[in-house]
């Protein structure tokens, strides 16, 4: 145990069979600077990180370590407490704890994650790969794949804290609980939290985002734009995408645009073989006018929603020829009142192609 000491550095090492209550392995608490390479977790036992925990510390690094089958109690193979730390280059695999059983992090602290592989862990609880309270956490170009818990959140889960993911790869994780829409919370479960997870790959996770709340809006959206969802049809919701194939999202997930090509960001405006919408115009009565272009001749039926999934109103027109199109909304839902706020989702379609997008309304003189 290292406590209060200002600077340490442990490399090229082998930590196995140990046992503690905190740190079964390596334990920090009070320290100002920590640094471990090239250093193995192996088969260590501890109640909240089973292979390594620092409380209070204002600098630690692991670089290029392995945590493997670890096993523990309570929370984290990896454990953080009110500290900052970071992980970059480092597997954590086949481990177990109730909750985290990759990285626990809490109490407001930071943990940043760079390229690292988070696989095969088993929480009993939540949160197989990643548990976060109350903390800051961020992740980069990191693999998270094949973790499972016993309740929720197979992969991530996050309790009042706030998150950003980028270029990561989020796979075939599970949760055994099925009483969550649709099925298990394989991927993301999210609670009082700030979450944004943009340009990384999730598939095969069931139910990828999930936000509980009770308050509709919540006080925080999920931005989950410019993913790939396992299909190039998108992530399925019910409502705003009930054709798309991929991973499920919950209400209050921003997934709009979307990724068809794995690996690579979606352009501005999603577009769909065939079908393109290329401008729309807000008019100085709160009407908005569509222009696209279609390649085969027939109805196009327009689906506007507010960002709460809720259907305000459907119109459509009949175009015999194939070519430009344009579709007027007059700004108001199906029983005629003014449809409020400026945000809204329309879904466009027609016999074989369909398209989702975001648009802004504002009352423009001069139209």
């Amino acid at each position: 145990m290292l406590e209060y000491c200002e600077s340490a550095v442990i490399r090229n090492c082998v930590f196995e069979k140990n046992k503690a209550s905190l740190g079964g392995a390596v334990g920090c608490e009070g320290c100002d600077t920590i640094r471990i390479e090239s250093t193995r977790f192996i088969d260590n036992t501890g109640n909240s990180g089973s292979a390594f925990e620092c409380s209070s510390c204002s600098s630690v690094t692991m670089v290029d370590c392995v945590m493997e089958n670890n096993r523990g109690d309570n929370d984290g193979t990896v454990y953080s407490a009110t500290s900052y730390m970071v992980l970059e280059g480092c597997t954590i695999r086949n481990n177990q704890q109730a909750n985290g059983s990759g990285v626990s992090c809490i109490s407001g602290g930071t943990t940043i994650l760079k390229k690292c592989v988070i696989a095969g862990n088993r929480a009993q609880m939540r949160g197989g790969a990643i548990f976060c309270m109350q903390d800051t956490l961020f992740v980069y170009s990191t693999e998270i794949d094949s973790n499972s818990a016993g309740e929720r959140a197979g992969a991530v889960f996050l309790t009042e804290s706030c998150a950003y993911f980028d270029s990561c790869t989020v796979n075939d994780n599970s949760a055994d609980s099925s009483k969550y829409h649709n099925g298990t919370c394989g991927g993301f479960f999210v609670k009082d939290s700030k979450l944004k997870i943009n340009n990384s790959r999730l598939w095969g996770n069931g139910l990828a985002v999930f936000v509980d709340t009770t308050e509709d809006p919540p006080q925080e959206n999920v931005d989950a734009t410019n993913n790939w969802w396992g299909n190039n049809s998108g992530p399925f919701h019910p409502d705003l995408n009930p054709y798309g194939t991929g991973d499920t999202v919950s209400n209050h997930v921003y997934f709009i645009p979307w990724t068809t090509i794995v690996g690579i960001k979606a352009k501005n405006k999603p577009t769909v073989t065939g079908l393109f919408i290329s401008q729309y115009r807000n008019h100085s009565n709160g009407g908005v006018s569509f222009h696209g272009k279609t390649n085969q001749p027939g109805t196009v039926l327009v689906s506007i929603y507010n960002l709460k999934g809720r259907l305000l109103k459907t119109i459509d027109g009949f175009f015999p020829l194939c070519g430009a199109f344009s579709l007027f909304w007059d700004g108001k839902t199906t029983d005629g009142k003014d449809a409020s706020g400026d945000l809204f989702l329309c879904r466009f379609e027609t016999r074989d192609n369909k398209i989702v997008c975001k648009i802004v309304r504002s009352r423009l003189k001069g139209y």
